[in-house]
Parts: C-alpha cells; sequence; structure tokens
C-alpha cells in the first residue's frame, strides 16, 4: 500500500503540474511525458495488488522531445508539489482535460458490479458502500440515504473509514474519489438515487482547492444522477480555509446540488459559519443528544437552538439516535429529519419492502402522551399558582399592603420573587421575597438583584397584562436576569384612581420540571 500510495500522491501532483505545464504554452506538439506517466500510474494503482505492472524505471524510454528551458522548469514541478490551480466558483468547463477523463474513466472501470452490489479496489484493500436512511418525521418515510465507507483489507478485516483515510495519506483526495463514484453507483443499483444521497467530502479535497472537485459532475452524468439529488456533506471543523471553504460550497451549490454542515455542535461549531455558508442543511452531532439526556437545561435549549437554525433558512437533521428516547428528544427539538440506530442500521442491500411507518408510528404515540401528560402536570400546577396569585391581587387591590397580599403566595413555596410596575413598566420599590429564597439567591448576580426602577416595558408578560386589566396572565418559561434561572411570570394589570399598576410575580420554573 506504501508504493500505490507513493504512486497516487505522484499522480496528482502530475495532473497538477501538466495542467500549469500546458497553460504556460510548455506543450508543443510532442508526446506529452507527464499524460503517458499519470496514465500508467492511475493503472498501477487500481490494479490488483498481485498483478505485475512495468515499473516506474522504464518511463526514460518514451520518445520524447529534448524539453526547452520553460518545458524543463515544468517538468521539476512534477517532483515537487505544485501551488494551486487558479480556483473558481464556477462547474468545471463541458470538455474537461484529456488527463482528468484518463483518471475518470480508470475510477469507472476500477467499479466492478455484482448482481445489485458494487465495489472498487484501492491499493490491497477492498471498498464497498453501505446506506443508513434519512427519514422525514412528518413524511413518515426516508427521504433520503447517507452513504457510508466499508472497506476491507486483504484478510476480509473491516477497516474504519478514519483509519482508512489516515493510511491515504497523501492519497486521500484519490481515495475520496473513488469512494464517491462508487456510493452513487450503489444507490443507483439499489433504487436509492430517487431520494437525496447523503455524500461526506473529505476535508483534504475542500483544502485542496477546485481541480479535484470536477469528478463529482462526471459521476452524476455518467451515472444519470441529477445533481439535486445530492447532499454534500462538510464536516464541522476548524482546519478550513475559509475562502477556500466557502468557494467549495459555492461550487457545489452552482453544480445544482444540495449542501450540508455535518456535526454541527461537536468540536469547533460555530454560527458564524451558518450565517456565511448558508448551507440548506444542518446535521446536529449525536453529542447533543446524549447531554441532552445528561443535562434538563440543555434539553430544554435543544427546541431554541432548532428554531435559530431554521431562522437561517436551513433544515436540521438529528443524527445518532439510538433510542426510543433519543427520539423523543429528536419529536420534541422540533427537527425535521433523524438519523440513526434506532431507525435503521447501514446496510448494503436495501429491501422494496422496508417500511418505517410502525416505529415513527410508535414515536409519535409516545410523544403525544408524554405532552398530554406533561401539560396536564404544567395546567395543573399553573392552575393552582394562578389562583393564588389572583387571590393575593384582590388582597391588594382592596386596600392591603403588598407585603401582606403577597404573603399567603410567597408561603406556596417555588415563588422567586413579586414585585409591582408602574403603567410604563417601571418597577417601583424592591422586590418582595420570602427569607428562603433570599439565601438561595446566587450570589454572582448580585449586581441584578436590585431592580427597583428597572424597566420591564418590553416584557410580553408586561403588555398582555396591560392589553387585558384584571386578568392574569402566565407567560412563558424564560430566562431570569435575576438569577440566571428559567422562571414563569404571573402578571395582572390593577386599574386605580390614578393609573394602572401591575403585579408580577416570578415562579421558579426549574425546580417544577427537572
Amino acid at each position: 500500500m506504501k508504493g500505490a500510495r507513493g504512486f497516487l500522491g505522484l499522480a496528482h501532483g502530475s495532473l497538477e503540474s501538466h495542467l500549469l505545464y500546458r497553460q504556460a504554452g510548455g506543450e508543443t506538439g510532442a508526446k506529452c511525458l507527464v499524460c503517458q506517466a499519470h496514465g500508467l500510474m492511475l493503472r498501477r494503482l487500481l490494479a490488483d495488488p498481485t498483478e505485475y505492472d512495468t515499473p516506474l524505471g522504464a518511463l526514460p524510454e518514451l520518445e520524447v522531445e529534448t524539453p526547452e528551458p520553460a518545458q524543463a522548469a515544468a517538468r521539476r514541478r512534477v517532483s515537487s508539489r505544485p501551488p494551486a490551480l487558479h480556483r473558481s466558483s464556477h462547474p468545471p468547463p463541458s470538455s474537461p482535460d484529456r488527463s482528468d477523463l484518463a483518471w475518470i474513466q480508470q475510477i469507472f472501470a476500477n467499479i466492478q458490479v455484482d448482481g445489485r452490489l458494487a465495489h472498487a479496489r484501492f491499493g490491497e484493500y477492498t471498498l464497498r458502500t453501505a446506506l443508513q436512511p434519512v427519514l422525514s418525521l412528518a413524511h413518515h418515510k426516508p427521504v433520503g440515504y447517507e452513504a457510508l465507507l466499508r472497506a476491507y483489507d486483504a484478510q476480509d478485516r473491516l477497516i474504519s473509514p478514519h483509519r482508512m483515510f489516515r493510511k491515504a495519506g497523501d492519497d486521500a483526495i484519490a481515495l475520496d474519489q473513488i469512494c464517491r463514484a462508487l456510493h452513487v453507483q450503489n444507490c443507483v443499483l439499489q433504487g436509492a438515487a430517487d431520494n437525496w444521497i447523503f455524500l461526506n467530502v473529505s476535508p483534504a479535497l475542500i483544502l485542496e482547492g477546485h481541480s479535484t472537485r470536477t469528478i463529482l459532475p462526471r459521476v452524476l452524468e455518467h451515472y444519470g444522477v441529477p445533481a439535486h439529488r445530492v447532499v454534500v456533506e462538510i464536516l464541522e471543523t476548524s482546519a478550513y480555509d475559509e475562502e477556500n471553504l466557502a468557494r467549495c460550497v459555492q461550487y457545489f451549490r452552482d453544480l445544482g446540488c444540495l449542501v450540508a454542515i455535518d456535526d454541527f455542535g461537536a468540536g469547533e461549531s460555530n454560527f458564524e459559519r451558518i450565517w456565511r455558508l448558508k448551507p440548506d442543511i444542518v446535521k446536529l452531532d449525536r453529542s447533543m443528544v446524549v447531554e441532552a439526556m445528561r443535562t434538563p437545561r440543555v434539553r430544554r435549549i435543544l427546541p431554541g437552538l432548532v428554531s435559530l437554525i431554521h431562522e437561517a433558512g436551513c433544515l436540521v437533521v438529528m443524527e445518532g439516535l439510538e433510542t426510543a428516547e433519543h427520539a423523543l428528544i429528536a419529536m420534541e427539538s422540533d427537527v425535521d429529519f433523524v438519523q440513526g440506530f434506532y431507525f435503521g442500521e447501514p446496510r448494503s442491500c436495501l429491501s422494496p419492502d422496508e417500511d418505517y411507518r410502525e416505529v415513527l408510528n410508535e414515536l409519535f404515540n409516545g410523544f403525544q402522551d408524554r405532552v398530554r401528560r406533561q401539560s396536564s402536570s404544567e395546567r395543573s400546577v399553573l392552575a393552582h399558582y394562578s389562583k393564588k396569585f389572583e387571590d393575593a391581587a384582590l388582597l391588594f387591590r382592596l386596600g392591603g399592603e403588598a407585603e401582606h397580599a403577597f404573603a399567603d403566595f410567597l408561603a406556596l413555596g417555588g415563588v422567586q420573587r413579586c414585585y409591582l410596575l408602574s403603567s410604563q413598566g417601571v418597577q417601583v420599590g424592591g422586590n418582595i421575597g420570602t427569607r428562603q429564597a433570599a439565601r438561595r439567591l446566587d450570589p454572582r448576580y448580585l449586581p441584578c438583584a436590585d431592580a427597583e426602577g428597572a424597566n420591564w416595558f418590553r416584557r410580553p408578560y408586561f403588555r398582555r397584562a396591560i392589553a387585558q386589566p384584571m386578568a392574569v396572565q402566565v407567560s412563558r418559561p424564560y430566562l431570569s436576569i435575576a438569577d440566571a434561572r428559567a422562571c414563569v411570570t404571573f402578571s395582572i394589570a390593577i386599574p386605580e384612581t390614578d393609573g394602572v399598576r401591575v403585579l408580577c410575580a416570578d415562579l421558579d420554573w426549574e425546580s417544577f420540571v427537572s
């Protein structure tokens, strides 16, 4: 394999050098040494490792003209990797270079079809495809399949994709191109090409530049797959040259493909890349659902995160779902698509009888039952506190002092604070609370504890109370600035002779839902 890697690394460098050589006007009608060497090396790479091939030492026997100084300089660039070619965001020309075509033809010739399955060779390794469904929760069916590499060594032992690409070294780009052609071929054979085909793109390909990406349109044309059926998955990582990454994304988009950011939420994830690249799909990393299982706060955050990604114009896939509870978290988060072992493991052969409606119906029934139970429990708690808050407001309206009027309400437990607002939303006086609530106050947030004179006009609970006097309003859970905890606010506007005052009380929502 070491020899094959060396060959391919040289073949790839030779192609780029040859293109630079031709652009510089170095080829004048003589046979091109680089083209012939390129074809020889491609044959060696893709051939069965047990077959004998002409050694590279035979190359000097090729009949070539003695190069001029400019040609000699071009030949020297063959042995040292040349600078990247000019990068463009537009699709490649309709008539590619003959070296490009030779490489593509070698890829196609290397893919062997046996019934409804195809495999390819890469040195001593055999490459196969496994397809994992990506399901739409709304449609109760697969809308696409992610094509995954399954590599086997000479002893038929499975090699992980990560290890396979690490072994490929400088040939990772060639391996990526071979895998992409193989995956598209298998999707066609398995009848999966009528849905989206999710193809992972090697980071090395993105870093390399435009010339290495021109393989994809030729592959799609060869197998009769329209570009709009392809979702190009780009791994979320900080290793990219951002300018080149943007060009790469634009290239695939101009080609007609959809673009997805993969593994969002792991490692170097950031929203800046979503704003700038504007992907069509964002795939949430499995670590997010695992953390949501452990941490109630993360579980509450996920729906907001998904909503934010939706606002950015992206559909959302939650991947790595392995249990029913994982799937329920995906439902709660309002993602569009799901993927994981709970719904289907990666398989080489797709069955025409596959039906996911049973598992999805079971999931929906479980989700509906949970929502009903949760809603019933929340409604019971909120109704109890709402009634006590209304009683406190009545006492206050009858002329009672605020501390006295709120005494019974504060004694219920779970109440963080009560306070009074003017008709302009400005807090009149400080917070009213119990000694126990004061002891629970996190000292790190003391700068925000004194709210006298604070203006809460922008809060929906205040505006709704003003719009509907003498009716208790209950807010949705939100993060309180006073202690950075989730709370629910009760509010009621009480008309008085000199205007309107709004009574408010914050309930510690985290103590009820955690």
